[in-house]
Formats: structure tokens, sequence, C-alpha cells
């Protein structure tokens, strides 16, 4: 079999080679045909059909499974495979739309975290009742600023630490998060790139030292404020 598992796995095997290897009694060498970046389109649609959900996870992480063999795949028993399908950036939006409201927490979680979901999508998830769901939306810089606007006021303080790390967020919501009451979500705001000169200079009156202290280090601080917040704490 190691040979054949030599084979199944080498972007140098011949498309009709990989095809028969598709077909081996061996799940593993199955496995490797649907990993190999040069697997030929029919060999992967023939393993999208295959009874090791192993095999179909594969296939749904492949990033030459076709659009519609993934739609297919999307409809898996298994939600390990619907999981990959959620995460593969050549999932179409139409799929990707139907696994945002998948019954699987992960799985909406992976949508959220694939490379092509659109805005409308990061806004329905960002409703979605699982915190790290709604945590992940905050850190996507894709995130419409209305949508980072309404989680930097989330119940969750997790949520909002993420949306004050996110240098997608507007400096009006980085602006009202300095006044929140958990210290790391000041602390984020403090170190984040994006980080509006008006919010550093409230967080260098901050009475916990280490977020002052982040808000001096802030490239975005003017040097006279710096000198300044440096000559008053010497």
């Amino acid at each position: 079999m190691g040979m054949r598992l030599g084979i199944a796995e080498n972007p140098q095997a011949p498309p009709a080679v990989l095809e028969r290897l598709a077909q081996d009694l061996d799940s593993l060498v199955r496995v490797r045909v649907a990993g190999n970046p040069q697997a030929p389109p029919a060999a992967l649609e023939r393993l999208a059909q295959d009874p090791d959900h192993v095999v179909r996870q594969a296939v749904a992480l492949s990033g030459q499974t076709a659009p519609a063999t993934l739609g297919q795949l999307a409809q898996d028993d298994r939600a390990e495979v619907r999981q990959r399908v959620a995460g593969n950036p050549r999932t179409s939006p139409t799929t990707l739309r139907q696994l945002a409201r998948d019954q699987i927490d992960q799985v909406r979680q992976n949508v959220t975290w694939n490379e092509t979901v659109s805005p409308d999508l990061l806004e329905l998830l960002s409703r979605d009742q699982v915190i790290n769901i709604r945590r992940a939306v905050g850190t996507r810089w894709t995130s419409p600023p209305e949508v980072l606007e309404r989680l930097a006021a989330d119940d969750h303080p997790d949520i909002r630490r993420a949306v004050a790390r996110n240098p997608s967020t507007p400096p009006t919501v980085l602006m009202q998060l300095t006044f929140d009451n958990i210290k790391t979500v000041r602390l984020n705001v403090a170190e984040n790139p994006k980080a509006p000169v008006e919010a550093l200079e409230r967080l260098l009156q901050d009475n916990t030292p280490e977020i002052a202290e982040a808000a001096a280090d802030s490239p975005n601080l003017p040097n006279s404020m710096r000198a300044m917040w440096q000559l008053s704490h010497n």
C-alpha cells in the first residue's frame, strides 16, 4: 500500500492514475487522492460520494473541488463534512448562505472564517445566539461598520474585546469603547493600530497603568502628547 499512497499524494501523478486510485479499496489511499492538489474533477466528484466520511471531508477541504460538488457535500449528514465545506473558499455564496443557518454551531462559525463570506452574511451571523460566532464576526475586517457598531454594545465582553481589537472598527466606535467597564476592552482599543487620537488621549488618563502605557506607546499618538504624558509620569 505504501507505493499507492505515495502515488496518490504525488502532484505529478497522471490524472488517469489518480482517477483509478480514487477507487482504491483502502480509504487512506482515497483520502490522499482527495488531498492531492492536482486531483482531477472526475475523481473528486466520485470521492464526494465515498462511504467513508473522512474521504468526503478531504474532498470538502480541497481547493480543487468544484462549487457544485461542494454544494452537494453541504447536504452531508456528517457535520464534520459540512464544517469543511463552510470554510472552503470555493464554496458558492448560495451554499454559504445555506450553511450560515446550519444547526451545528461550528458549521456556522466556519462560514464566518471563510475568506469569501459576504458582508450580508456577516450581518446575519452577527445576530447568532452563540457567543463564539458573534465574536468571530467581530474580528473580521470585512464586517460592515454598522455590524461592528452593534457588536460594540454586545452584553458579552468577549465580543466587545474582539471589536476593540479590529482595525476596521470605525473611530467613533473605538472612542465609545474607551468608556467600557472591562479593562481588557479598553486595552484592546489602546493597542488597535487604527485607534484615533481622541481615544488615545482619553486612555492616557486611564486608571489602569497598563492601558495608559499602551496608549502612550501607540504610533498614532502625537509626539507632543506622548512627551507631556511621559513628563507627568516621571
